[in-house]
């Protein structure tokens, strides 16, 4: 099983790495990614990040990555915010 792990990783890592876009279509992706990891609520953010980026012809890795901005450290701060601009 570790194995399995440690291959799917260095395969994604790979992926990532070798990726042949250019810096719009990456930087696209994660602005989307970011966007929602901002915007969205937790459940809901890769359901509404990958489709944007296809539909705005961006990366679709970058824009997963870029919903992990709100993580179990972050999501004490931006979640009440989130929050408090969507109750007013």
């Amino acid at each position: 099983m570790k194995r399995w792990f440690f291959r799917k990783w260095i395969a994604l890592y790979s992926r990532i790495i070798h990726e042949k876009a250019t810096p719009e279509y990456i930087a696209r992706g994660w602005a989307v990614g970011m966007f929602f990891g901002c915007l969205a609520p937790f459940g809901m953010q890769l359901i509404l990040s990958v489709p944007t980026a296809f539909l705005l012809k961006g990366s679709k890795i970058g824009a997963t990555i870029g919903t992990l901005l709100t993580n179990h450290f972050t999501i004490f701060l931006i979640y009440p915010v989130q929050c408090y601009r969507l109750g007013n």
